[in-house]
């Protein structure tokens, strides 16, 4: 049974972020790539991690000078 429209509908009506929230990893009926064609979202999306900030970088090196300094 096909539904015209609801992949469209679905994609327009929903925020990226809300879509990648609707997979389910665990699902055995349906695959991730599935998922994802679905929901309209690019599967490389789905594995990105952001880069750390700059501060986050500075924070980390601080922790690390202070265990060697100490």
């Amino acid at each position: 049974m096909r539904l015209p429209g609801l992949k469209k509908n679905l994609a327009e009506s929903k925020s990226r972020e809300d879509r990648m929230k609707m997979i389910d990893r665990d699902n055995k009926k349906l695959s991730i790539s599935r998922q994802a064609k679905l929901l309209s979202i690019k599967r490389t999306r789905l594995y990105y991690k952001p880069v750390q900030t700059i501060d986050e970088e500075y924070r980390i090196k601080r922790i690390i000078d202070e265990v060697y300094e100490a």
